[in-house]
């Protein structure tokens, strides 16, 4: 969890530099980086929700061999 919390800190701190950008080049800069922190999140929360999956699976399969 404390990698999402940086992650969305870090999201957080380029929005903010996006909003006081010079220019719209700058801008579209700091609003890239604060989308990379961002898809970082989500592949997190990917990789969770398929460990997860994957860890449902192996319990069903053992409760499965366990009966007759």
């Amino acid at each position: 969890m404390k990698k999402v919390e940086e992650y969305l800190r870090q999201a957080n701190e380029a929005q903010k530099w996006a909003d006081r950008a010079m220019t719209d080049k700058a801008k579209a800069a700091w609003l890239r980086i604060a989308q990379g922190w961002l898809d970082l999140v989500r592949g997190l929360s990917v990789e969770r929700e398929a460990f997860e999956r994957m860890e449902r699976r192996g319990t069903s399969q053992e409760d499965s061999r366990a009966s007759p």
